[in-house]
């Protein structure tokens, strides 16, 4: 499947932390795949609730000795592993012994996005996605690349307030989280860009509602995505 492909490629070795709650938690990854493939996945407390799920895009199948996942599917974990949330991963590849799949915070707490080899024995089932991938539309992802890290703001501007952020430094997303965004903007002056230098002026809308400096982030959105009016003129 060329967007898991792409997919993985773009994540490998990097933390997803899509709601800034709990940094880089095995959700973030799967919650991003979804909207990744216009397939949204709900909120759910833990990643064990996913289980026996019904969800728009998807169909439960429930764990069997002669069941195998399809690449793409949500793979979900009972508390046997993952404490008491369990755990969730996308299936790449495998068969009915064993397979692999993308997995995030997983075998150790912290731990970046990566391929992991996992057996069934805590397996209750997977999400499996019913159609071809398609993107959500509006929807594009970056990661920070500023090595001092990147400053979430309430409206685009550096006199706006930090949002503040889970992990060791409340002020910054670390450098190589991946951030998803829903929107972008011009709002000047420009700032240099972390990795070229180059004055860069535009701001990303996160999915939270929060803004991020375009010139701290590696990614870019889909020339089909215009700007939307600055919210803070």
């Amino acid at each position: 499947m060329q967007e898991l492909d792409n997919f993985i490629v773009a994540n490998d070795g990097h933390i997803v932390d899509l709601d800034h709650v709990f940094a880089g938690q095995c959700v973030d990854l799967v919650d991003l795949w979804g909207l990744t493939i216009g397939a949204p996945l709900p909120a759910v407390p833990s990643a064990k609730d996913f289980a026996g799920m019904s969800i728009a895009g998807y169909t439960w199948v429930q764990n069997t000795p002669e069941g195998v996942p399809d690449p793409g599917d949500v793979v979900v974990f009972n508390t046997r592993i993952g404490g008491p949330h369990g755990h969730t991963s996308v299936f790449v590849q495998g068969d009915t012994n064993s397979f692999v799949s993308f997995d995030q915070n997983f075998p150790t707490e912290g731990a970046p996005c990566a391929r992991v080899t996992h057996n069934y024995d805590a397996v209750e089932g997977w999400q499996h996605v019913n159609r071809s991938p398609v993107p959500t539309p509006g929807i594009f992802t970056g990661a920070v690349s500023a090595p001092e890290g990147a400053h979430v703001r309430t409206l685009p501007g550096v006199e706006n307030p930090i949002v503040p952020q889970p992990g060791s430094n409340p002020d910054v997303v670390d450098r190589g989280i991946v951030l998803a965004f829903n929107a972008w903007t011009h709002h000047g002056p420009p700032i240099p860009d972390a990795i070229t230098g180059q004055g860069d002026d535009r701001w990303f809308q996160t999915t939270a509602g929060h803004w991020i400096a375009s010139a701290m982030i590696n990614g870019n959105p889909p020339a089909s995505m215009g700007p939307v009016p600055d919210p803070n003129p």
